[in-house]
């Protein structure tokens, strides 16, 4: 089973669920607290599919305490009756069938059961990618009157503060890169297991950097939170300008094929292709991508973003030019 999970596609990545910002006039002194003095409790969950906001549900959620930076034996596993069918999409990444989850508590009983072995609201919560649980989450609060007002720690976005160097920040590349063993692998006590590892080893890793406290561990993620949404709107920007690539492409491919022996089409596409570049089909949108993005054929274009290490896209200056260039110019600014 674990061998074909790892094939499987990762959660969508969400940016925009600000973890940060949430009650923090309501922890009072404890964002001032040592990352090594307080409780947390790790978890995950398990869903019907990947749009909480369209119906999709948890079907299984889980938890581990973390205390003096030692696992603690309580943990908590519960598998939740929906009401709603589970896609087979799902079942082939998590493994939980309708028949698995028939006849099982509904969420209205797991996760006021959850709620109550997390404790108070001095307990930090700490996801891989949490603010897809947490949706889940909230979303549930005023229906089922459970609260999570939490401080909220992501494994995702600490990994990117403090791996700035690469911009594979899954579960399995973090668990690699600090030598975590990895079992139980897209099971929500697996996933919480494995996150609660990362997370200890994340803290040394943090308290070696500086970041010693629950509201610099805060502000650094809000850090990448803030950085990640540039760079989601400059690479849906360079996607859609990518499409419009391939159709001038696609045209000097026609061309070249009709005008083949001539010489009349090859300076052209010598000109588009970057020397030493290598050429790719004209339906893969990635690599079109990747020929107006860092490191590739049009890389010059952008020079304040190329000149970045990978998985960097966000530049301390924007010029003019490439701001027009990637359509994001103001009004003033345009030729």
């Amino acid at each position: 089973m674990e061998g074909t999970a790892e094939a499987l596609p990762e959660r969508p990545e969400f940016y925009d669920f600000s973890l940060g910002e949430q009650n923090r006039e309501e922890w009072g002194d404890l964002v001032n607290y040592p990352l090594g003095a307080l409780t947390y409790i790790v978890f995950d969950t398990e869903t019907t599919g990947l749009a909480p906001s369209k119906g999709d549900e948890i079907i299984q959620i889980a938890g581990v305490r973390v205390v003096n930076r030692r696992c603690w034996r309580g943990k908590f596993r519960s598998v939740s009756e929906s009401g709603r069918p589970i896609p087979k999409a799902s079942i082939r990444f998590h493994g939980i069938t309708d028949d698995m989850v028939k006849d099982k508590p509904g969420l209205e009983i797991v996760l006021p059961q959850f709620r109550a072995f997390v404790g108070d609201d001095y307990t930090v919560l700490v996801a891989h990618n949490a603010a897809f649980d947490m949706k889940f989450l909230k979303l549930k609060e005023q229906k089922l009157g459970v609260r999570f007002g939490n401080p909220v720690l992501d494994t995702l976005l600490l990994s990117g503060y403090l791996h700035d160097y690469t911009d594979d920040h899954n579960l399995d590349a973090i668990a690699d890169r600090l030598g975590v063993d990895v079992h139980g692998r897209h099971t929500a006590l697996g996933d919480s297991l494995v996150t609660a590892q990362v997370f200890l080893k994340l803290l040394d890793l943090l308290e070696a950097q500086g970041i010693k406290t629950l509201g610099q561990a805060l502000e650094a993620s809000d850090r990448m939170v803030k950085f990640a949404r540039p760079c989601r709107s400059f690479e849906s920007t360079m996607r859609q300008q990518s499409r419009e690539y391939i159709v001038i492409l696609f045209i000097v491919g026609v061309l070249g094929a009709q005008l083949s022996g001539t010489g009349v089409v090859q300076p052209a596409v010598d000109a588009i292709w970057h020397p030493g570049a290598v050429p790719l089909p004209l339906s893969d949108v990635a690599g079109a991508h990747h020929l107006a993005d860092r490191g590739g054929g049009n890389a010059r274009k952008f020079p304040s973003r190329i000149s970045l290490p990978h998985g960097k896209c966000f530049p301390a200056e924007v010029t003019p030019a490439e701001k027009r260039a990637t359509g994001g110019a103001d009004p003033a600014e345009a030729p």
